[in-house]
């Protein structure tokens, strides 16, 4: 079960990672020169090869370009909630967007957790390499519960500054207006909230993809 869930997960990072790549280069590039969709299969191999290779030279190599990839995606995550905090502060009514709580009722609820619920996917992957870890008894359990913590902290964080400190086009609902954009949502998001935001906020899905992808191969392969 867990090898299938992490084969469903590397999918959908590597797609996500294509679709950042291809979304990138059209900014870059300007209007008038857009890539078509079958590059985001380029993009997907583009990254999935080069950690295959990575992880197959072995753990230590791994474990390096994971640090690095994640401190890049969480210091664009801290600016992109400094900006947001800074936003809704100069508010007439701050988290007027979350009145009420859950428009969509509990069904709504259930939905957005079956879409999200891959993000509580993935602590596993510290106890699937126990054998290559220095006294696991002790570091395995507070790897865990520091990784949790401090993902779900910035999890809630984006969240309440990316519904508040946007301007919606319209009467429609910032939770609508943002999930119709699918994953490059908080693209669009990004944009309102920080200068060039945009531009950076895809830097950081890239970065973001890449680094949960690279774990998922880690952890996959001491399954297997």
């Amino acid at each position: 079960m867990s090898w299938f869930a992490q084969t469903a997960a590397g999918a959908m990072y590597a797609t996500a990672f294509g679709s950042f790549a291809i979304e990138l280069l059209n900014r870059v590039a300007g209007e008038g020169n857009v890539l078509s969709p079958a590059w985001r299969v380029a993009g997907s191999m583009g990254l999935l090869l080069p950690l295959l290779a990575l992880n197959y030279r072995g753990a230590s190599d791994t474990g390096h370009v994971e640090v690095l990839i994640t401190s890049l995606k969480v210091g664009i995550l801290i600016a992109f909630i400094a900006a947001g905090f800074i936003g809704m502060s100069n508010s007439v009514s701050p988290l007027a967007s979350y009145t009420p709580f859950m428009p969509e009722g509990w069904l709504g609820l259930l939905g957005a957790m079956a879409l999200t619920f891959v993000a509580l996917e993935g602590y596993e992957v510290i106890v699937q390499t126990a054998e290559e870890i220095e006294a696991p008894g002790r570091t395995i359990p507070r790897a865990i519960f520091i990784s949790i913590g401090v993902a779900v902290t910035i999890y809630l964080l984006v969240a309440i500054v990316v519904f508040d400190a946007i301007n919606v086009p319209g009467d429609e609902p910032a939770y609508r207006f943002l999930g119709g954009l699918g994953e490059l949502g908080i693209i669009e998001a990004a944009g309102q909230i920080l200068p060039g935001g945009r531009q950076v906020l895809l830097v950081g899905g890239l970065a973001s993809t890449a680094s949960a992808l690279n774990a998922v191969l880690h952890g996959s392969t001491r399954i297997a």
